[in-house]
C-alpha cells in the first residue's frame, strides 16, 4: 500500500584495520556482552501487516515499494505498508506525534540522531536477532558507538557507502570548443587548482558570452561552504572545520583557507563564472550545466542521477575528482563512520516480522538491486562496480567521490560522552561568510575568517561546559588528536 503525506495533511569496543572502498578504515565494533538469543521465526497462521515510514520519496521511495512486494513474495504472510513523507520537517513532526499517540510505525528511516532516538525511547536494539554470521556479511568498520551502537548494543546498520560526496562535473563538449584537448583529441581535465582557473578562463573566452567556464551557486550557503573542501586537499580540516591536531578552528590561521578564497575570487575576477550566481544552488546547478550554460560545477553523485533523468540525451560530460593544489595533495576529504539507516520501533507489536524486513534491507540482494538502479551506492563496495552500475557517469561518480576519502578522528569512539557536546550553530556560518566574501559584502575577508574561527571555537567550548554541567565527563582534550595525519585513515583508539 502506498501512502503519500505532504505538508497539508560506557561500552566495550574493539579497534582494528580493514579494507573499505579500497583503503584502510577503522573497525569500531561492539563486543557481545552476552550470547544473543536468536528466535526461530516461523510463518504466522494469520497475515501480519507492518509499517515502514520513509522520507526520501521519488525514485528511492518507489524502490522501497518494489522491495516490499519482493519481500512479500518471500514472506507471504507479511505485508509491508510503505508510507512516504516528501517533506523532512513534516516527517520529523509526524513521527514524534505518532510515538506520543501510540501509533508509531513498526520500522522507519532515520531522521534524528541515535542519541535522540534513545532518549525518546522510540527504538529497540536488534541484538536478540543478530548472529555472528549476520555481522560477518558486512564490510568491517560499519558498527560504531553513537552512530548505530549505543552502550554496546546494536540498533541499526548503515545502508549507503561511506564517502565524501563531492566531485567535479565537466562538460566535454565545451572543453572541445575551447580546444582543451591533447594531441590525440582527448579532453584535458583540470587536475590542479591552476588548471581549474586557467581552463575556466579559456572556456569563457571561447564562449563569448554564450557559455562560461564554471557555475557557482551563491543562493545556497551549504553549497558555498563546499568550496572549503578544496582546502581539505591542501591539508586543512576543510568543511568539517575543526583541526583535530590542535582542537581548534583554524579558518584564520591555516593558509589553505585563504588560498581557496583567492581561487574563488580569482575565477570571479577573470569573468569565468556564470554571471547569475545568486539564482543558483545545489538543486539547480546541474540543470544549467545540462543546458550548456557552463562547463564545470561542483556537486555530489546525485547530480548524475538528475542529469540522466532530466537530460537523458546529454552524455557528453565526465565526473572527476576535485582538483588538488598545484604542489600536490596534502590531505584528504574527511569522512566519518556511517549512521544507522533504519530502525525498529519500540512500539511494534510484530518485532520478529519487523526484523525480517530490516534484515531484507541489509541483504546483498537488496543492495545489488539498489546499486543497479543507480539510486545510491551500497555499503557492499564490491557492488558499486561498472558491471553492476550500467550508467557510465554513475560509475564515474563513485570513483570520483571515493578517490580522496580518508577516515578522520571520531571523538565518540574514544569517549562516547563527546556525543553529548552539541555546539550551537554560529551565524553567519561558513557558507554565509563565503557568500559575503564572494559577493563583496565582506571586504576584509581575512578578518572575517579569523572571526569565524573565534566564534566557532567559543561555541564548542560553551557546549563542552554545558555538557560538563549536565554531568558528562568531557573536555577540550577529547577533541585533540595530536597524531592525526590528514593524508591517512585514522584509527580512533578507545580510552584505556
Amino acid at each position: 500500500m502506498k501512502t503519500r503525506l505532504s505538508r497539508p495533511n560506557v561500552l566495550t569496543i574493539v579497534i582494528a584495520i580493514a579494507v573499505l572502498a579500497g583503503c584502510a578504515t577503522p573497525i569500531i565494533a561492539p563486543t557481545a556482552t552476552h550470547e544473543p538469543s536468536v528466535p526461530t521465526i516461523t510463518p504466522s497462521p494469520e497475515s501480519v501487516d507492518i509499517t515502514f515510514w520513509e522520507w526520501y520519496g521519488g525514485a528511492m521511495g518507489d524502490f522501497f515499494e518494489e522491495e516490499a512486494k519482493l519481500f512479500h513474495k518471500q514472506y507471504p504472510w507479511i505485508t509491508v505498508e510503505v508510507s512516504h513523507f516528501p517533506d523532512q520537517n513534516v516527517y520529523r513532526e509526524t513521527l514524534g506525534l505518532a510515538f506520543q499517540s501510540g501509533d508509531a510505525p513498526d520500522t522507519f528511516l532515520r531522521r534524528h540522531t541515535l542519541s535522540q532516538l534513545i532518549e525518546s525511547g522510540w527504538i529497540q536494539p536488534l541484538d536478540r536477532w543478530i548472529t555472528p554470521e549476520w555481522l560477518a556479511k558486512f564490510p568491517t568498520g560499519l558498527f560504531v558507538e553513537t552512530k548505530n551502537v549505543w552502550e554496546g548494543r546494536i540498533y541499526s546498520f548503515p545502508t549507503y557507502a561511506s564517502s565524501f560526496d563531492r566531485a567535479l562535473y565537466i562538460h566535454e563538449g565545451l572543453f572541445r570548443k575551447a580546444r582543451l584537448v591533447d594531441a590525440d583529441g582527448n579532453v584535458q581535465i583540470p587536475q590542479t587548482w591552476s588548471d581549474l582557473r586557467l581552463m575556466a578562463q579559456r572556456i569563457t573566452e571561447a564562449g563569448q558570452g554564450e557559455f562560461y567556464g564554471i557555475g557557482i551557486g551563491t543562493k545556497d550557503a551549504r553549497h558555498m561552504s563546499w568550496w572549503f573542501d578544496l582546502a581539505s586537499l591542501a591539508g586543512a580540516p576543510g568543511s568539517y572545520e575543526i583541526d583535530y591536531r590542535k582542537g581548534e578552528y583554524t579558518f584564520g590561521t591555516d593558509p589553505a583557507y585563504a588560498r581557496t578564497v583567492e581561487l574563488l575570487l580569482g575565477m570571479k575576477d577573470d569573468g569565468s563564472v556564470y554571471p547569475y550566481e545568486g539564482t543558483l544552488d545545489d538543486s539547480n546547478l546541474y540543470s544549467f550545466f545540462g543546458q550548456g550554460k557552463f562547463a564545470m560545477f561542483q556537486s555530489g553523485s546525485y547530480s548524475a542521477v538528475n542529469l540522466a533523468r532530466d537530460f537523458p540525451d546529454f552524455q557528453d560530460y565526465r565526473v572527476i575528482p576535485l582538483p588538488v593544489p598545484d604542489e600536490g595533495r596534502k590531505g584528504g576529504l574527511m569522512i566519518t563512520p556511517g549512521h544507522g539507516t533504519v530502525f525498529m520501533s519500540s512500539q511494534t507489536q510484530h518485532p520478529d516480522e519487523a526484523w525480517l524486513w530490516l534484515d531484507w534491507i541489509s541483504s546483498r540482494g537488496f543492495h545489488k538491486r539498489m546499486a543497479a538502479s543507480e539510486l545510491n551506492f551500497s555499503v557492499y563496495t564490491d557492488l558499486n562496480t561498472p558491471e553492476n552500475t550500467p550508467d557510465l557517469h554513475r560509475a564515474q561518480t563513485y570513483e570520483a567521490i571515493t578517490a580522496y576519502g580518508v577516515h578522520g578522528p571520531f571523538p565518540p569512539a574514544r569517549n562516547p560522552q563527546t556525543a553529548l557536546v552539541q555546539p550551537e550553530p554560529v551565524v553567519p556560518d561558513v557558507g554565509d561568510v563565503l557568500i559575503g566574501i564572494y559577493t563583496g559584502q565582506i571586504v576584509d575577508w581575512q578578518q572575517a575568517l579569523t572571526d569565524l574561527g573565534t566564534r566557532k571555537q567559543a561555541a564548542l567550548e560553551t557546549a563542552i561546559q554545558e555538557a560538563r554541567d549536565a554531568g558528562a565527563d568531557v573536555s577540550l582534550e577529547d577533541f585533540i588528536f595530536a597524531d592525526w595525519n590528514p593524508m591517512e585513515n585514522y584509527v580512533t583508539q578507545p580510552e584505556r
